[in-house]
């Protein structure tokens, strides 16, 4: 009876760390604050507007874009894009 009673705290305890070992990303996602609005335009392609289905995750925040070419392109020169970001904001 005592084995039975040890199983079932283990099963427990090992339902309850996976229970908050799975939310830990979705959390980490959902913290990030997120660049967009409707109406912005993609920093790789401007003129064509974002999307919300086609983004990048770079130190904390969201980037969206246009399309998965420019998604693409974002990943291999952020800072770049980033620039070209600020730049239009301040003009």
């Amino acid at each position: 009876m005592k084995s039975r009673g040890r199983f079932s705290f283990f099963l427990s305890a090992a339902v309850i760390a996976g229970t908050f070992c799975a939310a830990a990303p979705l959390q980490a996602a959902a913290s990030k604050p997120a660049l967009f609005h409707k109406g912005m335009d993609c920093p790789v392609m401007p003129g064509e507007k974002v999307k919300e289905k086609f983004y990048a995750d770079y130190k904390g925040q969201r980037i969206y874009l246009c399309c998965r070419s420019c998604v693409r392109s974002f990943k291999r020169n952020p800072e770049k894009y980033l620039a070209r970001m600020a730049a239009a904001q301040h003009s």
